[in-house]
């Protein structure tokens, strides 16, 4: 669920990116979205979940899944890793308590209350978006495994 609009299983399932109709549905979806960094975080998530269902590391995502609550979340944990390595985000919105500017918005700038700093990071690397994402994901869906390993690579395990 994208701006609490839902793309249909049928739709994610029976279709290929290359087919037209999947792409307008697609492309109508994320243009709800009026900021341009965060539809760009949505779509980094929306890859993260096509991986997971790719490569079937798991066997279902569960209910249907408001994607923007898997930034969000992304979101605060990058905050929560930028305290913790007194990060730039400390400055603005990695405070006990978020300061605001007169108009209500965050002091750094970000758009739909993510901080500009998550918005700056690099997709990949240990402090990048798209390791926020798959924590995110991780801590947020109930389909993954307490404990042991998950194989990511997509190659079956040699026994």
């Amino acid at each position: 669920m994208v701006q609490g609009r839902i793309l249909p299983q049928g739709l994610t399932q029976e279709m290929t990116s290359g087919e037209l109709k999947f792409a307008l549905q697609v492309e109508s979806v994320l243009n709800t979205i009026p900021q341009p960094e965060f539809r760009q975080l949505v779509v980094e998530a929306l890859m993260v979940l096509t991986l997971i269902a790719e490569y079937s590391i798991v066997p279902s995502l569960g209910e249907p899944l408001c994607v923007a609550s898997i930034v969000y979340t992304a979101n605060r944990i990058f905050l929560e890793d930028q305290v913790q390595v007194e990060g730039d985000a400390t400055l603005c919105c990695a405070k006990p308590q978020k300061e605001l500017t007169p108009s209500g918005e965050l002091v750094c700038g970000g758009a739909a209350w993510i901080c500009q700093h998550f918005y700056d990071s690099a997709p990949s690397g240990s402090y990048g978006t798209m390791t926020y994402l798959i924590r995110s994901i991780a801590t947020s869906l109930n389909c993954f495994p307490n404990d042991g390993e998950i194989n990511c690579s997509g190659r079956q395990p040699q026994k």
